[in-house]
């Protein structure tokens, strides 16, 4: 048999001889005697990476078939065209507002948030759907001519309790209002 295996080595060797020496396969023996140590440490390396891979195999599908399932879940919600709309918010504020417009609003968004949560608490939305609401039905009423504005018509609803009390707060309301603006510089209150 070994000299089965040495005829065919040779003959093998023949037909590599244009491109390998014995020189070659030589110092490829020294090299392999050498680093066998290194290559023990490579093939130990690439058996614990297989059989990584082999482990995290069904892990990694269960991930990637969860990761599909909820992504497809975040579609069905409607999350994604929410951002995508939430991008085209995002692009008009960009191209409509300067940096110095970005500046003012950082310098005053405290004060904006807080008038947002004064507005947000419920007698506040309450107050300002009541308010569209009445103001809604009454120019549909002045548009069909049914609201009386003249001077009787005025001093006539002025006793409705209702709408002394609202006349009431809303001058009032002036009157606050007024008091917190800056006076002018020529004296006017």
């Amino acid at each position: 048999m070994a000299n089965d295996m040495y005829h065919i080595a040779e003959t093998q060797f023949e037909e590599m001889q244009q491109f390998v020496t014995l020189d070659d396969v030589m110092e490829l023996a020294k090299r392999l005697a050498r680093n066998t140590r290194n290559l023990n440490d490579m093939l130990d390396t690439l058996e614990s990476a297989q059989d990584f891979i082999r482990d995290a195999a069904p892990l990694t599908k269960d991930m990637m078939t969860e990761a599909t399932t909820q992504l497809t879940e975040l579609e069905r919600k409607g999350y994604f065209g929410f951002v995508r709309q939430g991008m085209y918010v995002m692009d008009q504020i960009v191209t409509s507002f300067g940096e110095d417009d970005v500046k003012q609003l950082g310098d005053n968004v405290v004060l904006i948030l807080n008038t947002v949560k004064a507005l947000t608490q419920p007698e506040m939305m309450t107050m300002l759907n009541n308010l569209t609401q009445g103001f809604h039905e009454a120019e549909s009423e002045a548009q069909a001519g049914q609201l009386d504005i003249g001077m009787f018509g005025l001093l006539k609803q002025m006793r409705d309790p209702e709408v002394r009390r609202g006349l009431a707060i809303t001058l009032e309301t002036l009157r606050r209002v007024s008091a917190q603006a800056p006076r002018s510089s020529n004296g006017n209150k």
